[in-house]
């Protein structure tokens, strides 16, 4: 899958002035573009600001980024959040040829076995072995409200970043998302606003 752009964000510069590095990008609904920003903020950080990032993809969907990869077969985050004998460093490999970030699939979901065993801690624990190897952990998260979506393990996270899709978005979805959020002690860094679409030419925006 090529990297494209979200509309507009100048949120992968004001990332280097903070101190978290583990981010859980998602979105109050579907089709708002989650994956095409975690690329793109992936794709910035590495490339224009030197920075080593690692993306991880959250969905086990055929949507996903596993599956258009064909890595759906592999172990992945989830075996590592379930079992205690993988060592997630040794999962991530460069996204494609010529990029220079990398990429970790989703794995194999046992669903039982993660529904009735993983935590938050669980997930700090996992994310902690990557640490020492990145500057930034990116997860590509499924919309909140989704059925494969897991918003708990966003508290493992140093913080998230909402996805915001102009004209479909709703803001009384954000506004539940972000209370959802506040109730399991999860830190809203920052949006990312995408499919902007300009009513008048883009220039005039810069002059307003």
């Amino acid at each position: 899958m090529d990297v494209l752009k979200p509309s507009r964000t100048n949120l992968s510069a004001n990332l280097l002035d903070l101190e978290v590095k583990s981010l859980y990008l998602t979105a109050a609904n579907s089709g708002a573009g989650t994956t095409t920003c975690s690329l793109a903020l992936a794709k910035t950080l590495s490339e224009t600001y030197s920075q080593k990032v690692v993306l991880i993809d959250g969905s086990t969907e055929p949507t996903s980024l596993t599956h258009k990869l064909g890595l759906q077969d592999q172990p992945g985050f989830f075996d590592c959040l379930t079992s205690n004998r993988l060592d997630i460093k040794t999962l991530a490999f460069p996204y494609l040829d010529g990029e220079t970030f990398h990429f970790v699939p989703a794995g194999i979901l046992d669903k039982p076995k993660f529904c009735s065993g993983v935590l938050p801690g669980t997930t700090t624990e996992c994310l902690g072995q990557l640490v020492q190897e990145y500057d930034f952990i990116l997860y590509d998260a499924p919309s909140v409200y989704a059925e494969c979506s897991h918003p708990t393990l966003a508290a493992g996270f140093g913080g998230a970043i909402l996805v915001i899709n102009n004209n479909d978005t709703r803001k009384d979805v954000v506004f539940s998302v972000q209370d959802l959020f506040h109730q399991i002690n999860v830190n809203v860094v920052g949006t990312m606003f995408n499919r902007r679409r300009y009513y008048v030419p883009s220039w005039l925006y810069r002059l307003i």
